[in-house]
């Protein structure tokens, strides 16, 4: 276990370096695999796994994934970005997602937090009732 501590303290910091303005920078993030590659660490395979899982957990802080059925507007897309500043105090970038399964309505997913109004999520509460 502590080799594994090790690793993940090393890819903790290569993540630090790796964060330009609060967000994850793509040229911070090539520059440090490139170096990596010239100079292995020990255990490189476990700190690149480690880097990675890192780098994608803190790009999801700042994504929002903005799953739809039917068409949504530009318009809305850059109001839901608006909210989302206010609620997290940082800038997300959101992405869209075509997503029949809602039937209607809107599902936006922000790291671990997701926000649904849709008719499944609507309906949920009726499959629990037993007639």
């Amino acid at each position: 276990m502590a080799g594994n501590r090790k690793q993940i303290e090393f890819a903790k910091k290569l993540l630090e370096i790796s964060i330009e303005d609060g967000e994850v920078n793509p040229e911070r993030v090539s520059a440090i695999l490139e170096e990596l590659k010239k100079n292995p660490p020990a255990k490189y395979p476990k700190v690149l796994r480690a880097y990675l899982k890192l780098v994608k957990k803190e790009i999801k802080k700042y994504t929002a994934v903005l799953e739809h059925s039917g068409a949504i507007s530009d318009k809305a897309i850059l109001e839901l970005g608006k909210e989302l500043f206010e609620i997290y105090g940082r800038r997300i970038h959101v992405t869209t997602k075509s997503s029949e399964e809602l039937i209607a309505g809107v599902r936006v997913s922000v790291g671990d937090d997701v926000y649904e109004n849709s008719i499944i999520s609507r309906m949920q509460p009726l499959r629990s009732i037993s007639l």
